[in-house]
């Protein structure tokens, strides 16, 4: 399983791909699990469609303003 909880000053941390090393000898880039957080919790722009809970994944909080983020979510 994996748990992610972020805060931070903008949205910038749901791009880019997701890396797993395996067995800490792996070079880059590993294995490529994702390419973008939205799409490695199976959801999709920036998880317009609001908070989930499913049995795989889940976006399970969010609070924003105009300087600040947190944001959770599993698989």
């Amino acid at each position: 399983m994996v748990t992610l909880a972020v805060e931070s000053q903008n949205n910038k941390f749901l791009e880019g791909c997701i890396h797993a090393y395996l067995n800490g000898n792996n070079e880059f880039p590993g294995v490529i699990i994702g390419t973008g957080l939205e799409d490695y919790l199976d959801s999709g722009f920036f998880f317009n469609a609001g908070v989930y809970h499913l049995p795989a994944s889940g976006y399970t909080h969010i609070f924003e303003n105009e300087t600040y983020i947190s944001w959770s979510g599993y698989r």
